[in-house]
């Protein structure tokens, strides 16, 4: 349940915390008093805290919600944990900027400190959020392409690009089984619409196999090496840029594993740095930056922010 909080006015004066967290992170941060109870604690599961604190931001998603999470992990705003039942949120600083009255009511969720509590690190809860709603988050969007492009099956469109080539050969090894005398089950509508018939003449492929057709931003938003370049990259604006430029950069013969390596170390080289300053992810890829990086078998890491990352 949602709980009326203060703002203080030095919060808007505290300069070491804009310095260090992005302007979204810190307005995540507010937000998240109203989630905690009297004890600091709260719902990790970005799914969550974006319908509560960002229900009608469309350009930023659970993703992008859990690297804002993240930020205020690494500058000690935000304690993230795990037990068994899921992802949590301790606020350790909550009651300096509220009256908090914990002994009048005792908390419904788990203590940081308990046995069975595991402290997560800022990578750590990336991937404990991507793993439990990358599923459901691709299969909705899935199901919006399907309710468009209503010819088109997209039973290939998985968040494991290893499920979608398995689903694809399956039909062609069904295919081979059926007698070819030149028929086929199933014949066009005569009424079909354009945007139909260009939707079935794709069917069982991804921008990332076949760049050079024609493809929308909700057809490229379930690929799952967009959706893997996304998740990465250490900033989430100007969405629709960014998936052109990835799109011409693929359309160029860039394998998509070598942008996401590439992602990945910038990504890493930009943990301890301010993300105001973090390069637009259209611009990051316009400029070809992920060849500084070399080959994806050789990243050039530096052990420091490596490890300032995972602690």
């Amino acid at each position: 349940m949602a709980r009326i909080r203060s703002v203080k006015p030095e919060f808007w004066d505290d300069q070491e915390l804009a310095e260090h967290v992005s302007r979204d992170a810190r307005l995540l941060y507010i937000g998240l008093w109203n989630l905690a109870d009297e004890h600091g604690r709260l719902r990790g599961d970005s799914r969550f805290i974006k319908g509560r604190v960002f229900p009608y931001d469309d350009d930023l998603d659970f993703d992008g919600v859990t690297l804002l999470i993240a930020e205020l992990a690494l500058a000690g705003k935000v304690v993230p944990f795990r037990t068994a039942v899921g992802i949590y949120l301790f606020l350790p600083n909550l009651a300096q900027h509220q009256r908090l009255e914990p002994e009048k009511v005792a908390s419904r969720l788990p203590d940081p400190n308990d046995q069975d509590s595991d402290l997560l690190s800022p990578r750590a809860l990336v991937d404990a959020n991507r793993s439990e709603s990358r599923a459901d988050l691709s299969a909705r969007r899935a199901e919006k392409i399907a309710l468009l492009y209503g010819a088109w099956s997209m039973e290939h469109v998985s968040a494991d690009a290893d499920s979608a080539a398995t689903h694809t050969q399956t039909e062609a090894d069904e295919s081979d089984d059926e007698p070819d005398d030149g028929s086929t089950d199933e014949q066009p509508d005569a009424g079909e619409s354009k945007a139909a018939k260009k939707a079935r003449s794709k069917e069982g492929k991804l921008p990332s196999t076949h760049p050079n057709l024609t493809w929308s931003a909700d057809e490229i938003n379930v690929d799952p090496e967009w959706i893997k370049f996304w998740t990465v990259y250490p900033s989430i604006k100007d969405k629709n840029a960014a998936r052109t430029k990835w799109l011409a950069a693929l359309r160029a013969k860039v394998p998509p594993e070598t942008i996401l390596a590439g992602a990945e170390l910038y990504a890493l080289e930009r943990a301890d740095e301010n993300p105001k300053f973090n390069k637009n992810a259209a611009t990051w890829l316009h400029n070809k930056c992920w060849e500084q990086y070399g080959e994806p078998d050789k990243p050039q890491l530096s052990h420091s922010s490596d490890e300032w990352w995972n602690n």
